[in-house]
């Protein structure tokens, strides 16, 4: 089985950039706990 490695893209310059940032935490903990490769950016 191929396992890919997950690319989160977070952050930005609009006014929602915290809520970006919240969510992008969040789904990297979730992706952690199930042992999926990520990275941020």
């Amino acid at each position: 089985m191929i396992r890919k490695k997950i690319l989160v893209v977070l952050g930005g310059t609009s006014k929602e950039r915290e809520i970006s940032l919240e969510s992008a935490k969040s789904c990297i903990s979730a992706l952690k706990k199930n042992r999926v490769p990520s990275n941020k950016v």
